[in-house]
């Protein structure tokens, strides 16, 4: 299940609004892990004391300062402005915005594409032969 809020613009506020969201969506989850990548609004004080406040389930891991083999957020949106924005030209905000709810909208029927893009296996820049996993 995809967790998501429209904003004009992100902020910790907004941040803290989404991971409310998220816990709440939870409420039997005893912790829910959150990996982020280290825009200046996932390392706020209000955020970080947000999560450090008691009974917050909310436990953030940072990814590396320039990660992007980590960043698997940006493999879905590569394959995302792929398959949606690429060459593509919406003559109305109204027309740009229904394209991207389909897109999300549909991605179980994507799912074998992105199972192949989304996951913590990778191979290390130089070594052809070599396979690392996160997990």
């Amino acid at each position: 299940e995809v967790v998501h809020r429209q904003a004009d613009k992100i902020t910790a506020v907004e941040m803290i609004a989404l991971f409310a969201d998220l816990q709440a969506r939870h409420p039997t989850a005893t912790a829910i892990t959150v990996i982020l990548d280290n825009a200046t609004y996932n390392r706020a004080a209000a955020l970080r004391e947000w999560v450090a406040a008691q009974g917050c389930k909310i436990q953030l891991v940072s990814l590396p300062p320039y990660a992007p083999n980590l960043n698997l957020i940006e493999r879905l949106w590569w394959f995302f402005k792929k398959t949606t924005l690429w060459n593509t030209h919406y003559p109305t905000f109204a027309a740009f915005k229904a394209a991207i709810d389909h897109f999300f909208d549909t991605t179980q029927h994507k799912a074998d594409q992105l199972a192949s893009l989304i996951t913590n296996k990778f191979h290390v820049i130089g070594n052809k032969h070599s396979q690392v996993s996160t997990a």
